[in-house]
């Protein structure tokens, strides 16, 4: 199915969830482009803005990070900031995702 991350306002829950269940039994979760368009973000921050415009901000605030100031903020700054707000758990998932 996909698109478990930056559709709505609580992305930490979701992975959470989603880690949850991957523990109790044979889960099989399949990327989205929103997942796989965050890959590609952590490998090349150009593409932060184009991130944040598909719901980034709602992944950041869901870390407990501020919408960034896109004139003032720099992206590679922010995603550092997300990767280390973001438990191990939810770092490896984007790897796990099918």
């Amino acid at each position: 199915m996909g698109d478990y991350i930056d559709r709505g306002p609580d992305t930490r829950s979701t992975l959470d969830i989603l880690d949850e269940r991957s523990r109790r039994g044979n889960a099989v979760f399949l990327k989205g482009n929103h997942e796989a368009f965050l890959v590609r973000v952590f490998e090349n921050p150009l593409l932060f803005e184009d991130w944040i415009a598909v719901g980034g901000n709602q992944r950041l605030m869901s870390y407990g990070l501020a919408p960034p100031d896109l004139k003032r903020d720099e992206s590679v700054s922010i995603l550092r900031d997300l990767i280390r707000a973001m438990p191990t758990e939810h770092l490896e998932f984007r790897t796990i995702c099918g």
